[in-house]
């Protein structure tokens, strides 16, 4: 199984113009690679707020395993618990000069890549930074060359979080640097963050050969039926990391509590029912799979066909054709899931 294993975290930091602005690293290595050597990578910069969204979308890659550990374990509370206790120890990163140019076509390690320079381009016309441009294309050895410090806002509106480069392009990152820690770059308990919405309720629905989870809309339609781990995954990146703002520590204690509501559902797959609108059926594979999979004759059946069975309909239908899922019983429904 091909996956990155962390084995390292670093968080360094500086003031410049009345904020502190972070640069996270992490030492890792791939898995179906060899040798396992793992080395260090800066992947964000930017605020607390604007690293901290990376790290729990990196976290939420721990619950299907595609972040891991070396052993085996890791989860995305331990990975933010770890990246915690990396903000008690902050190293000051110095004031440096800060270089980048665009590759040549087919390049691309130590620079930007060519089929970024149109997109870099625009960036810089939109900020009134054309001479940065100007450098890159006439100047001296086609470099620009600036300040971390002093150009930290340049170099956020490409590299940082809101940017659309990585920044390991341009933080050179062969070894964990080492440095003086400075205390008063710790991040505050509260950070401003705002309470996120009330997640939709999920139903849990079994099949044959597999228990999935789907969320309820106000109509009574539900999404796409997703394993459990896609969906703490997406919680954990878009909801956990908002209570994580609000205040240290929340963000784990909201992922373990949606992880037990949602073990704790009850299997509502007799209350759902599993239709297919054939109009969405519009190559001869889908109609095959349609006549194949429920032995009926596409022209003999109504445009919107109810399935005898959902759970059916998740075992083998649905991986191969559109599948409308709704519940019977609505309110009932939504109440008790709301209630768990």
């Amino acid at each position: 199984m091909g996956a990155t294993v962390t084995t390292g975290k670093l968080v360094m930091g500086f003031r410049t113009n009345n904020k502190v602005i972070y640069l996270l690293a992490e030492e890792t290595y791939e898995k179906n690679c060899s040798p396992h050597t793992p080395r260090w990578s800066c992947f964000a910069i930017g605020d607390y707020k604007q690293v901290m969204e990376r790290v729990f979308a990196r976290a939420s890659a721990a619950e299907g395993g595609s972040l891991q550990n070396r052993a085996n374990d890791l989860t995305p509370e331990s990975y933010i618990r770890g990246w915690n206790l990396a903000f008690h120890k902050p190293i000051v990163f110095p004031d440096t000069a800060i270089s980048f140019r665009i590759l040549e076509r087919n390049y691309w390690r130590d620079g930007i890549e060519s089929n970024m320079a149109g997109l870099l381009f625009t960036h810089l016309k939109s900020i009134d930074r054309l001479d940065v441009w100007q450098t890159l294309v006439n100047g001296e050895d086609d470099k620009v060359i600036v300040s971390l410090y002093d150009d930290i806002e340049l170099i956020l509106s490409i590299f940082g979080t809101n940017g659309f480069i990585s920044p390991w392009r341009i933080i050179d990152m062969y070894y964990k640097p080492y440095g003086v820690e400075d205390i008063s770059l710790i991040p505050q308990k509260c950070n401003g963050g705002d309470f996120p919405p009330a997640p939709l309720p999920f139903v849990k629905a079994t099949g044959k050969y597999s228990t999935q989870y789907a969320s309820v809309k106000e109509d009574g339609t539900l999404s796409d039926f997703v394993w459990a781990y896609r969906i703490v995954a997406d919680y954990v990146e878009k909801d956990a990391y908002h209570w994580e703002m609000v205040e240290k520590g929340q963000g784990i204690k909201h992922i373990q509590a949606f992880r037990k509501t949602i073990d704790a559902l009850p299997d509502s797959t007799s209350s759902i029912e599993a239709s297919v609108n054939k109009a969405t059926l519009t190559d001869d594979a889908s109609v095959k799979a349609f006549e194949s999979y429920l032995n009926v004759s596409f022209t003999d059946t109504p445009e919107i066909y109810t399935l005898p069975c959902a759970s059916y309909a998740l075992d083998h239908l649905s991986i191969h054709i559109k599948v409308d899922f709704k519940l019977k019983e609505k309110s009932n429904t939504i109440d008790n899931l709301m209630a768990a």
